[in-house]
């Protein structure tokens, strides 16, 4: 298996690599830096984003898509989970933005089922691939179950105030010789031979490595 030190040589050659590319986002495309696409295109292009956009996505790592779902979809379905929210005093009252345990409510599952976001995701998989002609299904989303989120406005908007969150087992799934392969080329240097969207040593990591009933047990895209 791939030995996880990291010598200092290979940091410092990332880090590196990092600045330069921030200078150039900074001084060249900072009125570009995310890429943006309205959902009537995407549908228009026969649910694959157009090659540009796909392009944008896989140098950036993200994507803004607007009116996915209708507003007074959003806003109706808000307003039935604020009432079950409040119909099963479903929160703390000393802290009011703890909503984690509501998992399963009817506007929560609507809004993971809703048809056009389906849309979304399916055109997002297609960006990922397998060079080893590896069995994997690219064309049906899984639908990841996660807790409601509320944060309340805070007068102090600086990046230090807000709360610092780390997911659970990001510091375990290390012990796994499989995902150390997933960043190989990270580790060695080989910066240009990374390639963030390949899926062939993703799919051999462990998927329960401590025995923990919250963990999530399938690959989850970040």
């Amino acid at each position: 298996s791939l030995n996880i030190s990291i010598k200092n040589e290979a940091w410092n050659h990332l880090i590196k690599r990092l600045e330069k590319r921030l200078d150039k986002i900074w001084a060249k495309e900072y009125d570009n830096i995310i890429p943006e696409i309205q959902f009537q295109r995407l549908l228009h292009s026969d649910g694959q984003f157009p090659e540009s956009i796909a392009h944008k996505i896989r140098k950036r790592g993200i994507i803004v898509i607007r009116n996915v779902v209708k507003q007074s979809e959003i806003q109706e379905e808000q307003s039935s989970l604020i009432e079950y929210i409040f119909s099963n005093q479903s929160f703390d009252e000393n802290d009011t933005q703890k909503l984690d345990t509501i998992l399963w409510s009817k506007p929560q599952q609507r809004l993971r089922q809703n048809s056009n976001l389906q849309k979304v995701e399916k055109a997002l998989l297609q960006l990922f691939f397998t060079k080893n002609n590896t069995h994997l299904d690219l064309k049906t989303p899984i639908t990841l179950v996660d807790g409601l989120r509320i944060r309340i406005p805070s007068k102090n908007k600086s990046v230090s105030n807000k709360k610092k969150m780390v997911s659970g087992q990001c510091i375990e799934r290390w012990r796994d010789p499989a995902y150390h392969q997933v960043y190989r080329h990270l580790l060695h240097s080989q910066l240009d031979d990374y390639d963030p969207f390949e899926m062939d040593h993703r799919l051999n990591v462990g998927k329960n490595t401590i025995s923990r009933h919250t963990t999530i047990f399938r690959f989850k895209y970040k």
